[in-house]
């Protein structure tokens, strides 16, 4: 097996690729590409690798890269409702559109996030989607089937993140706010803030559903990804993905 970055990403070697990028990588190989598209920060991503992404972006890696299909690592994060991987991404220096959509159905990462892998993800969904809200997602941008995410929202704790409407829509858009904050009736007469953070608990994602993830493999779909059964850790490297 090559010692490349690309080729120990694919081979979901992470003690090497952790020592690689500690070690110093060429800035070739972080944005370097494989099969379909890949690039290592997409499979860093994919197998919820959280230390090498940060390792990845702070050696150039580029958040907004699309595969063959267009999906970006933010995308990833969306469908596996990881909203620390996702924070990741977006407090990175380096451009990230948040609405980029992929070449397939010409979905979001919002569009992505209101359909979990998991629906047993339903409060982790539900605090990605606010997170995204947060950080200047735009609700009303439509696919190519013209839906907005709204139209795929079946998870009732999905429904109510996206019924926080406190950002003011301005020309069709979601204008950016810091921290943004509704009115509501308090006791004694006076107005409370309330923000997304108070709405859900704020807590990342249960460590059990990271921790799930060793020793799996995820084969993509076409408009997200799609959770494969669990491999042997001591099982040789299968190179079909």
């Amino acid at each position: 097996m090559s010692d490349s970055l690309i080729s120990l990403c694919e081979a979901y070697s992470w003690p090497r690729v952790i020592k690689l990028l500690r070690e110093g990588v060429p800035a070739k190989q972080v944005n370097k590409a494989g099969r379909e598209g890949l690039t290592p920060l997409h499979y860093a991503c994919l197998e919820e690798q959280l230390e090498v992404t940060e390792l990845l972006l702070q050696a150039g890696a580029d958040p907004s890269a699309g595969d063959s299909d267009g999906t970006t690592c933010l995308h990833i994060a969306a469908t596996l409702s990881n909203a620390p991987l996702a924070q990741l991404l977006l407090d990175t220096e380096l451009p990230l559109e948040i609405d980029q959509q992929d070449f397939a159905g010409g979905s979001t990462a919002l569009h992505m996030a209101v359909t979990p892998d998991d629906p047993s993800k339903a409060e982790a969904a539900a605090r990605f989607v606010a997170l995204l809200l947060e950080r200047g997602a735009d609700a009303t941008v439509r696919d190519k089937a013209g839906k907005v995410a709204s139209d795929y929202a079946e998870l009732a704790p999905v429904r109510a993140a996206l019924s926080v409407t406190n950002s003011p829509l301005v020309g069709g858009r979601r204008r950016r706010i810091a921290t943004p904050t509704t009115d509501e009736p308090a006791a004694g007469g006076r107005t409370a803030k309330v923000t997304p953070a108070d709405t859900f608990d704020g807590s990342a994602p249960p460590t059990e559903d990271l921790e799930a993830s060793v020793g799996r493999r995820r084969r993509r779909r076409q408009g997200g990804v799609q959770v494969a059964e669990p491999a042997a850790d001591d099982a040789p490297f299968n190179p079909a993905f």
